[in-house]
C-alpha cells in the first residue's frame, strides 16, 4: 500500500521544485539578456561610428561644393583642380574606413583565416604607395628580420591595417623624411609589424588620446594634410578582432613608431 504524503511534505517539495525551476529560468534569462546586451553594444558602437563619420563628412563635402562653384569660372586653374582632387580623396578615405570598420565588426567573409607572408604583404603595399613617397621625397627602409615568417589570419584586413599606419607615417612625416619598417617575432604565437617615422611626433599630453575617434594632434597641421582622424582608431579595432595588440612610442619633433601584432604560424 503506497505511503501517504503529508500536506506539509508536499508543500515543501513543491516549494523546492518551484525554487529550482524559478532560479533556472532566471539564470537562462540572465544569459540571454547578456547576449542581447552584447549584441546591442556592438550595434550601438557601429551606429555611433556611422553618426560621427556622417557629421565629419559635412566639412569636406561643403568644401568640394564651393571649389566646384569657383572652378566653373576658371577651369584652367591647376591649383584649384588639385585642391578639389584632394578633398575628394579625403571623402573616399573616410568612407573606406567606415566600410572597413563595419565589415570587420560583422562580416563573416572578412573574418576568414588564411596563411600568408607578412613580408610579401608589406612589399605589395609599399609598391602601391610608391608615388606617395616620391611626392614627399620620403625614403623607406624595410628591415626583414624574419623573412620566412608566416602569419595566420585575414590577409585583406591585415593589409588594410598596415596601409592605415603607413598612410599616417607619410601624412605626418617631414618632407625628405624616413620611414623604417620591420617584421619581427613578438613572443609566442605572434609577429610584430612596426613602422617608425621621422615626422612631427605627438605632444606627450595628447598621447593618451591617440587611438580615439577623430583624434588629431595639435601639431597635425604641420603636415599640411586634412586626414579624417580615424585611421588609428579603425586600425586598433581591426587588430582587436584577432586578439592582437597595437601600440606606439612618440616624441614631439622627432617622430613616432607604431606597431601591431598578428598571429603567426608555429
Amino acid at each position: 500500500m503506497p505511503q501517504k504524503i503529508s500536506e506539509e511534505k508536499l508543500r515543501r517539495f513543491a516549494e523546492k521544485r518551484f525554487s529550482e525551476i524559478f532560479f533556472k529560468l532566471i539564470a537562462e534569462y540572465a544569459d540571454r539578456l547578456d547576449i542581447l546586451q552584447k549584441e546591442k553594444e556592438v550595434l550601438k558602437k557601429q551606429y555611433d561610428f556611422i553618426s560621427l563619420l556622417s557629421h565629419q563628412l559635412r566639412t569636406p563635402v561643403s568644401a568640394v561644393k564651393l571649389m566646384l562653384e569657383l572652378a566653373s569660372s576658371d577651369i584652367k586653374d591647376k591649383e584649384l583642380a588639385e585642391g578639389i582632387n584632394e578633398k575628394i580623396k579625403n571623402i573616399n578615405s573616410i568612407i573606406g574606413d567606415l566600410l572597413f570598420f563595419l565589415e570587420g565588426s560583422g562580416s563573416t567573409e572578412i573574418k576568414k583565416k588564411e596563411t600568408f607572408s607578412p613580408v610579401k604583404l608589406i612589399e605589395k603595399e609599399l609598391a602601391l604607395m610608391k608615388n606617395n613617397f616620391k611626392k614627399k621625397e620620403i625614403s623607406v627602409k624595410f628591415k626583414r628580420l624574419d623573412f620566412k615568417a608566416m602569419a595566420r589570419g585575414n590577409e585583406a584586413m591585415t593589409s588594410k591595417v598596415f596601409r592605415l599606419l603607413l598612410e599616417n607615417a607619410v601624412a605626418y612625416n617631414k618632407p625628405g623624411g624616413l620611414i623604417k619598417i620591420a617584421v619581427s617575432r613578438a613572443g609566442k604565437g605572434f609577429l610584430k609589424i612596426s613602422l617608425r617615422d621621422t615626422g612631427f611626433g605627438i605632444p606627450e599630453k595628447e598621447q593618451k588620446n591617440v587611438f580615439e575617434k577623430f583624434f588629431r594632434a595639435s601639431n597635425a597641421s604641420l603636415g599640411k594634410n586634412e586626414g579624417s582622424g580615424v585611421n588609428l582608431f579603425v586600425a586598433r579595432e581591426a587588430v582587436k578582432s584577432w586578439e592582437g595588440k597595437t601600440g606606439f612610442k612618440s616624441e614631439e619633433g622627432k617622430g613616432s613608431t607604431f606597431y601591431f601584432t598578428v598571429p603567426s604560424v608555429a
